[in-house]
């Protein structure tokens, strides 16, 4: 049971779309609209900042590694 609630909380953490928010917050726009149309690092290197586009890949792979170092340490294992 306790590996389902990682894999939702991973699931959940993966789905955090910082691209987008790093336009909105930055600029203040959306970055869909901007550009190539697609959340992407390279969208915000285009239209937001390029400072931002390392913060952006930064919380993106940070997204990724949380929750697998958060399980381990918990001692979750593989299933």
């Amino acid at each position: 049971m306790l590996h389902i609630l990682w894999v939702l909380i991973g699931y959940l953490m993966g789905s955090i779309p910082f691209a987008y928010l790093a336009g909105r917050l930055m600029r203040g726009i959306d970055i869909r609209r901007y550009g190539t149309h697609a959340v992407t690092g390279s969208n915000v290197y285009e239209n937001v900042s390029r400072p931002a586009v390392v913060v952006v890949g930064l919380l993106d792979m940070g997204k990724a590694a949380l929750p697998t170092w958060l399980g381990l340490r918990l001692g979750l294992g593989l299933p």
